[in-house]
């Protein structure tokens, strides 16, 4: 007996929507930017004990490994629009794989005293808040689009974190540590942008009714 098309559709509480989503589009979980991006969350770890291995953030290795992890949040992007294979799970993967790279290169570079913890604690606050967020905005059926700030900052984020790494210094200064504050205000800028866009949008959903 065949089996209805809707049989797996749960109305009530669908918990793969996502991942059912990214087949129905015509998509598929296996295409090479989700690869490339689930490749980027798997050298977060890498990364992460190379730098504690450092003692002190510089570490070639760890350089390496990061160069080569960011650079694929380039590829995946063009990837996934020069072959039309845009995902609804690409769409969550790549910020996804982003925080997480990002993430915990911060949080050990902090450990090992090469980024200040207060910096770190607000990056990765922000994020955490952002992630709840946007979960409960697509528990409504809403979606915030990303825009450039938020890509530009995280393009300075791996700069810095580059800087540090391979010890960089201008004019007698950290170079790094300069552009990962940059950073910082401009996450902190970003996340305030997406929070109010939002409650913009939530408000409009919310007089729709």
């Amino acid at each position: 007996m065949p089996v209805p098309r809707d049989f797996f559709r749960a109305p009530a509480c669908d918990i793969l929507g996502p991942v059912r989503s990214s087949f129905d589009t015509g998509g598929n979980l296996a295409t090479a930017a989700n690869v490339l991006s689930a490749l980027r969350i798997a050298a977060a770890p890498v990364v992460f004990l190379l730098i504690i291995r450092s003692g002190d953030g510089s570490s070639a290795a760890a350089a390496l490994v990061f160069l080569t992890a960011a650079f694929t949040d380039f590829l995946d992007g063009q990837l996934a629009r020069r072959t039309a294979t845009v995902t609804s799970m690409g769409r969550i993967l790549d910020p996804l794989a982003d925080r997480v790279l990002i993430g915990s290169v911060v949080i050990a570079l902090a450990v090992v005293g090469a980024l200040p913890a207060l910096g770190v604690a607000l990056v990765v606050a922000r994020d955490i808040i952002l992630v709840f967020g946007y979960k409960f905005l697509e528990r409504n059926g809403i979606s915030v689009s990303v825009f450039w700030l938020g890509k530009s900052y995280t393009a300075v984020f791996m700069a810095a974190i580059m800087a540090i790494m391979a010890g960089v210094r201008v004019a007698g200064g950290n170079f790094g540590l300069w552009l990962f504050w940059i950073a910082v205000a401009g996450s902190l800028a970003s996340g305030i942008i997406y929070v109010i866009r939002g409650l913009n949008l939530l408000r409009a959903a919310a007089a729709g009714k």
